[in-house]
């Protein structure tokens, strides 16, 4: 018999609790997603920011304070890195 090691799928962003904040505040945030299998980092524009695990599709983050316009939010796993923009 045989046993064959495989690499994890890359995780997917799918959804934010939260998609606008005033820019001195910490926000919270719900990401949904799938295949948070072990993620060792969440980024905002290539910054680490804290996080909670909840589940295999959800991860609490706390957004810091931030100035105005959009960020990338992506998620890294042994899988893998979410693509920006999602």
């Amino acid at each position: 018999d045989k046993f064959t090691y495989i690499t994890p799928p890359a995780p997917t962003v799918t959804g934010l609790s939260v998609t606008s904040a005033y820019t001195y505040l910490a926000t919270p945030v719900v990401v949904t997603g799938t295949n948070f299998l072990a993620p060792s980092k969440v980024t905002i524009n290539g910054v680490t920011v804290p996080f909670s695990r909840v589940s295999d599709t959800q991860l609490k983050v706390t957004l810091p304070a931030h100035v105005a316009g959009a960020v990338d939010l992506q998620v890294t796993t042994p899988g893998g890195t979410s693509a920006t923009g999602s």
